[in-house]
């Protein structure tokens, strides 16, 4: 965790990413870091581990989502948060281009398809068309 940016060593298809953290998230993830997790394995940092020093893998954080999701009663898995974070960032203002990087897409017409604008920020864009 450095410059507020979280290092993903073998994400999907065993590529590894850079996943910016939010100022407001920052604190906490610092102090779960440092305090909290202390453990290290082979000399690499890992940020996130599971009970008996075992990795965090794609499909155990979909499991673990789908548990989160049915007890919330939301739809479940990592692809509808997928989609919130990329609906929540684009109506927040980040560009485009730099949420297709941060969703790790290769073709920004994926990022698009994830992205469903707020209908009142649609509405008060209307208003400066003449």
């Amino acid at each position: 965790l450095c410059n507020r940016v979280i290092h993903v060593i073998h994400g999907k298809h065993g590529k590894g990413r850079a996943v910016a953290i939010t100022q407001a998230l920052y604190p906490d993830l610092k102090d779960y870091i440092q305090n909290k997790r202390g453990v290290s394995t082979n000399n690499k940092e890992m940020a996130f581990l599971l009970p008996g020093l075992r990795k965090l893998t794609r499909d155990r954080i979909e499991k673990r989502l789908k548990i989160i999701a049915n007890k919330l009663g939301v739809p479940g898995g990592c692809h509808p948060w997928r989609r919130a974070f990329a609906t929540h960032f684009s109506n927040q203002g980040v560009p485009l281009t730099h949420l297709r990087v941060l969703c790790g897409h290769a073709d920004i017409k994926t990022t698009q398809l994830y992205c469903n604008p707020d209908e009142q920020m649609i509405i008060e864009d209307m208003k400066g068309v003449k």
